[in-house]
């Protein structure tokens, strides 16, 4: 383990022997400090439970770890550190702290930084980029580097003509602001800030957000150019397949995290091009109109039926919930519903992430697509669903198991609690529930099944009766 690529490749949290810990620690502490720093900094990266692990077996570890701890500590504390001023981080282990969490950052977060950092003090920018100069030899490693130096000088051109700008105007502009009537001042703060959100027929205006953030969602992070055919890494990060496959062949590593990285771990991400082939015109154009109910059948999890909440790729090239797929392969040995044998991870799906966080087109499919009757429903059913819910991701969690000859196995409790809570949603008719899946029926009464889902299945019989 004495290779920074083979660090790289494992996480600490999936180590869970305690040799294996054990001589992780040890191999750590015999790196100087500026590679040991390196790989902890990438194990916060990739996931800062990571640190939270390694630093609680330290402390319950005996022998002295060579200030390993205070190093982790110090990691930690980076989420505060970058909201710190720049310039005024008076150190060089804080500065170099915050500029090595500002170069793993995506691009959008990234940028969203280097804009708060000006909008405090414009001496932030110019004592940062200074310093990344400076430290070139230090840094230029990091696949992000460059890119953080362009995107500061762009920030600081961008508002040096808006100075400009604003400054040549001004007159004019007070001029306008004298001769308005408060009439017309009324109006213009009327005008929404966004695109008319009227539905119909399931379809909404394009969101200007979808726009904005077109570079972050659909272009590609090596080449920045619209991603045509989109491949998925281990690491989450969709890419135009020739570009990371020429960066493979030079770099050998992800462009994120920078663990090991083959052609052979690289996955075909079809949602990504369904959903383009939804919102674009051309390929560098989008649509007017956004279609949500075909959106919303492309962002629904095949397995459970439900929107993706936790959305990552199987072997199968198919997106799933996690905690859905993972049961399913614990129960038909680890075989996809495709029939594709799941040899390696599951891949999360950051793309759709994204387009949660960047457009929220979860909330506009929970406005538009949900009527008020549903909306109501669902509240009346959340106090049956709630338990279900609760039992579905205990199971889901747990590995296949035998029992006795009239059991079963996890991923049949799973699918039992899912049609149901299907049921008490609206997503299938109680006659199909009850007439097609006996089985199901079967599985909620037995064991811990029969207690937690007794009231909702009391409650579907008396619709069934009611309905009759």
């Amino acid at each position: 383990m004495e290779n920074r690529r083979q660090f790289l490749a494992i996480s600490f949290s999936d180590l869970v022997t305690y040799e294996g810990r054990e001589e992780y620690v040890k191999s750590l502490i015999s790196l100087d400090e500026d590679r040991r720093l390196d790989v902890l900094y990438d194990q916060y990266h990739i996931n800062p439970d990571n640190l939270h692990a390694l630093l609680s077996y330290l402390q319950n570890r005996k022998g002295k770890d060579s200030g390993l701890s205070k190093e982790i500590s110090q990691i930690l504390q980076t989420p505060m550190i970058m909201n710190t001023g720049y310039a005024t981080l008076k150190t060089p282990s804080l500065k170099d702290q915050y500029i090595r969490g500002l170069l793993a950052l995506s691009s959008y977060s990234r940028n969203q930084r280097l804009e708060v950092q000006f909008s405090v003090n414009p001496a932030n920018l110019l004592t940062l980029a200074d310093d990344l100069l400076l430290f070139r030899q230090k840094f230029n490693g990091y696949p992000n580097y460059l890119s953080a130096l362009n995107d500061i000088m762009i920030l600081q051109e961008l508002h040096s003509s808006k100075d400009l700008t604003e400054k040549e105007s001004q007159d004019s502009a007070d001029e306008s602001i004298h001769v308005a009537s408060k009439t017309d001042k009324q109006s213009i703060e009327t005008v929404p800030e966004t695109e008319n959100a009227v539905c119909i027929n399931g379809e909404i205006g394009m969101p200007a957000t979808m726009a904005k953030n077109f570079d972050a969602l659909f272009n590609c992070p090596i080449g920045f150019y619209a991603i045509t055919s989109p491949v998925i890494t281990p690491q989450g990060t969709t890419y135009q397949h020739a570009e990371i496959r020429e960066w493979i062949n030079q770099k050998h590593s992800d462009p994120i995290d920078r663990s090991l990285l083959n052609e052979s771990l690289l996955t075909s991400n079809k949602l990504f091009s369904d959903i383009r082939n939804l919102l674009f015109e051309t390929d560098t154009k989008l649509k007017t109109r956004l279609d949500l109910q075909q959106l919303q059948k492309l962002l629904t999890c095949p397995l459970s039926g439900e929107l993706l909440t936790d959305p990552v790729i199987a072997a199968d090239g198919i997106t799933y919930n996690r905690l859905f797929i993972q049961s399913y392969l614990a129960s038909h040995n680890n075989m996809t519903p495709a029939r594709i044998k799941q040899t390696r991870p599951l891949y999360t799906h950051r793309f759709i992430l994204n387009l949660y966080e960047l457009v929220h087109i979860d909330q506009l499919i929970e406005t538009h697509l949900i009527s008020e009757n549903e909306k109501l429903a669902r509240q009346q059913h959340e106090t049956l669903m709630a338990p279900m819910r609760e039992y579905i991701n205990t199971r889901a969690r747990k590995s296949n198991f035998t029992g006795s000859s009239f059991g079963y196995c996890a991923w049949d409790k799973v699918i039992a609690h899912t049609h149901a809570i299907q049921a008490l949603s609206g997503k299938m008719s109680i006659h199909t529930f009850f007439s097609q899946h006996q089985r199901d029926l079967k599985v909620l009464n037995q064991g811990t099944s029969k207690t937690v889902a007794r009231p909702a299945l009391e409650y579907l019989e008396s619709l069934r009766i009611r309905n009759s």
